[in-house]
């Protein structure tokens, strides 16, 4: 078997990450939506990314920001649904692409959970 020599591979692994960022940056800019998934509990769908956001009696709890972009665009559908004030973020996990954008709720003084 031959192995791909590495400036071979470089080219490839920067191709790859470069065609995932445009992705990325393309889903920052679609469409969103809040769908209702039960008794306070709602579905954010933004471009090809989700979360969820439950509305309790004291407040929402949030997860994962999703971007910059979309957690503005996030806060907004929360308070489109409630005036309750977001309590709580919670991140799912650690990659990048479910974690930027907690600034937006950081203004609520919410606590973040990670």
């Amino acid at each position: 078997m031959k192995c791909i020599c590495p400036s071979l591979r470089l080219i490839v692994t920067s191709f790859a990450a470069a065609v995932f960022f445009a992705i990325s940056a393309h889903a920052d800019e679609t469409a969103s939506s809040t769908i209702e998934l039960g008794e306070g509990l709602y579905l954010f769908v933004y471009g090809n990314q989700q979360s969820i956001f439950l509305v309790g009696n004291d407040g929402v709890i949030a997860t994962d920001p999703l971007s910059s972009k979309a957690a503005v665009v996030y806060r907004a559908a929360i308070a489109k649904v409630t005036d309750q004030p977001i309590r709580y973020v919670v991140y799912t996990s650690s990659f990048f692409n479910r974690v930027r954008g907690g600034q937006v709720f950081a203004k609520d003084e919410a606590e973040f959970v990670a």
